[in-house]
């Protein structure tokens, strides 16, 4: 894995991948949940009951995103792209309003405080990559009915929409560093 929680993926799959030239996209990067909702009693890690260590570590990394004014899933969306490998994310959304809700994410600026106060606290590893790298991509995922329409501009480019009998899937590129996003009815 490679989330704010967990950046095991640091210690041999990214150098692996940065030794092969290969770049990767991340799915999960919620975690299964606790980093898209928060450390709530309801809270999934791994597909199952947050575990007592789990919780307490996110609410730890979501004081941090308060102090600095940025969601914690904001925090948890844009992290991983700041892995050179990592050419994309996989959030998961599976409603125009989850999608809504990640491009917003996507769009918000992280202080690179916020990072800094995360090793800090060793709440993320010393190592992990956290500063800004030029045309950062997310990769949006969703199945929703024929009557909403996600465009999204990145770079001037249009997203690629692939429609299916009675649904939309769609894969939409995003930027953090400029590029927006709207939904088309």
């Amino acid at each position: 894995p490679y989330t704010l929680l967990d950046q095991s993926a640091l210690d041999r799959d990214l150098p692996l991948c940065q030794e092969r030239g290969v770049g990767i996209v991340i799915g999960a990067v919620f975690a299964s949940g606790i980093l898209a909702t928060g450390p709530t009693d309801e809270a999934s890690y791994g597909y199952e009951p947050a575990k007592n260590d789990i919780m307490i570590k996110a609410r730890m990394i979501a004081t941090v995103c308060e102090r600095h004014g940025v969601p914690l899933s904001a925090a948890a969306l844009q992290f991983p792209l700041y892995q050179p490998m990592v050419a994309a994310v996989i959030p998961g959304a599976n409603s125009p309003e989850q999608v809504r809700s990640n491009v917003t994410a996507m769009q918000h600026n992280i202080p690179n405080a916020l990072w800094a106060e995360l090793k800090a606290e060793k709440l993320i590893r010393a190592e992990a990559p956290t500063l800004s790298k030029i045309g950062r991509h997310c990769l949006l995922q969703l199945s929703c009915s024929n009557k909403s329409r996600l465009v999204s501009l990145a770079n001037s480019r249009l997203c690629a929409i692939l429609s299916t009998n009675a649904s939309t899937k769609m894969l939409v590129s995003t930027t953090t560093n400029g590029g927006n996003a709207k939904f088309l009815r």
